[in-house]
């Protein structure tokens, strides 16, 4: 059984990829591949457990060839997918189904797929989570390689191994460089014992699997590549996180990788959105350091909390300012609170939804330097340039005019956090900064909308109650808490106040109401 599992796998991974070439129109690539398809199925039907039909596997298989001889690729590829593939699966799925499954340790289980490979589960108490597809895990594998393999790009830093499927699949270029970082010291003892690709990756000069408590080689490696620019990719196998235990680490991790997700999806056009707003706004932000240092800020967020008391800031004080997101910045105008400034720091094309109507407005705009080029272009009034930590073309441009430049934090008021820290500002008071589902919803004017049946993830409240919430939005809260600690360790002279009336608690915060704040002002 042992043999017709490695000759039936061999099979599954050639045919699934041929088939995905085809779908692709990469023929060039479907062309090489056909001989290791053909030649993995004729060793297949050798094997006396498919003797009942090879018949009818034979017929598709004269049917595929047709096909494909006849140039007609897509039906070749239908051939082999609802044909020969289907058919085996069918017919092996209930012969390996009585195949007794081994155990592979604590915490973890052993599952067979649809393609005779097995897959890996983490179970924690009553949750369960799969490491790999348990339909294919081989073209799981193939989606992986293309999710990360970049051009020019000759060595990868993969954190989490799980059964190496995805591993195999990015080291079959021997002229890669896989290193692969994983803390569970016994899963990858479940891998070596029991994965279906660890014969071929044993074999591979090209791998290289690193046992790594805490990820701190990788967490070293990631800051070198940063430091030094090196042309090599950091990479995660996302199910993995299911398998760090340390939820810190799991956070941390999930932070990096967002924000490196960020930048990748939208990184064409935000060297297109660049190219514009360094022509069209002449002045950087920290131009405005003087008009507020040694101020009270308010930095209205888009929480929706906001609805509780952005009508207090009327009574604000007459030296303190106002710096609002784009997001509430149409809601400050309705409110007529007169907001002192503006910030908008997303590439994408519905961020012009936020100053539509209101090009006019004379309130000065903050703006990224990778922000949607429309927003510079039609805003008529004063617009300042933000330069990006992080973002090479940023961080060089700055350096040329003399500029600073500024921490991200991958959302707008994590931005607007470090551009009034850098500009030495007094006190920094949040509105409508919920970081969490208050009242089931995600932002300040919306109806009511039932977002806690979406969200797995709960934190503390200001109120020490337990609150729904998002990853995207539990990061920005970590951000935002390890700026504010580091300002802090710096020993600046800023007080961080947290006036929302709802929301995530925000360590280094001190929680108070809007109207006690503004009458200490």
């Amino acid at each position: 059984m042992q043999e017709f599992r490695r000759r039936l796998q061999n099979f599954y991974r050639f045919a699934y990829r041929w088939c995905d070439y085809i779908r692709a129109q990469q023929i060039s690539l479907s062309d090489n591949l056909l001989s290791a398809v053909i030649s993995s199925l004729e060793a297949l039907l050798q094997c006396q457990e498919l003797q009942d039909v090879v018949a009818e596997i034979t017929d598709c298989f004269t049917l595929f060839l047709t096909a494909y001889e006849d140039r007609d690729r897509i039906l070749a590829a239908d051939y082999m997918e609802t044909g020969i593939l289907r058919l085996l699966e069918d017919v092996t799925q209930q012969m390996l189904a009585e195949e007794p499954l081994p155990q592979a340790g604590e915490g973890y289980e052993l599952e067979m797929t649809s393609v005779s490979a097995y897959t890996l589960v983490r179970a924690v108490d009553v949750k369960r989570k799969y490491l790999h597809s348990n339909l294919n895990p081989f073209r799981e594998a193939e989606r992986f390689t293309e999710r990360w393999m970049k051009e020019g790009v000759g060595v990868y830093h993969v954190v989490g191994l799980g059964l190496g499927y995805h591993v195999e699949s990015l080291s079959r270029y021997p002229y890669l460089h896989v290193y692969v970082y994983e803390e569970d010291e016994e899963l990858i003892s479940i891998c070596q014992k029991y994965s279906d690709v660890w014969p071929i990756l044993e074999k591979r000069k090209n791998v290289h699997i690193v046992a790594d408590t805490g990820y701190e080689q990788f967490v070293r490696k990631a800051q070198e590549i940063e430091e030094y620019k090196k042309m090599e990719q950091l990479c995660l196998y996302h199910p993995s996180l299911a398998t760090i235990r340390d939820t810190h680490l799991r956070e941390n991790m999930q932070t990096l990788f967002l924000q490196m997700d960020n930048a990748n999806r939208w990184s064409n056009l935000m060297k297109i959105n660049f190219s514009e707003n360094v022509k069209r706004v002449p002045d950087g932000g920290d131009r405005l350091r003087e008009n507020f240092a040694g101020k009270t800020v308010y930095l209205i967020a888009g929480g929706p909390s906001l609805d509780k008391n952005i009508h207090l800031l009327k009574e604000r004080g007459e030296n303190d300012l106002v710096l609002t997101v784009g997001t509430s910045l149409r809601r400050c105008i309705q409110e007529e609170i007169h907001p002192d400034y503006g910030i908008i720091t997303d590439p994408k094309t519905a961020v012009y939804a936020q100053i539509n109507g209101i090009q006019q407005s004379r309130i000065p705009l903050l703006l990224l330097s990778t922000a949607y080029l429309y927003l510079a272009r039609d805003y008529e009034g004063e617009k300042y340039l933000l330069c990006q930590e992080g973002y090479e073309p940023a961080e060089e441009f700055a350096h040329k005019q003399g500029w600073q430049t500024f921490e991200t934090g991958a959302s707008v008021v994590t931005t607007a956090l470090d551009f009034c820290i850098k500009m030495g500002v007094r006190r920094i008071v949040f509105l409508g900064l919920d970081l969490a589902f208050t009242g089931g919803r995600s932002h300040q004017g919306l109806k009511e909308k039932n977002m806690t049946a979406q969200s797995e993830l709960y934190v503390t409240d200001i109120d020490g109650n337990e609150i729904p919430t998002s990853r995207n939005l539990n990061h920005y809260r970590l951000w935002i808490e390890r700026r504010i600690a580091r300002a802090k360790q710096e020993k600046l002279p800023i007080e961080f106040i947290d006036a929302s009336e709802g929301g995530a608690r925000v360590e280094g915060t001190v929680v108070q109401t809007l109207l006690r704040t503004m009458s200490e002002s």
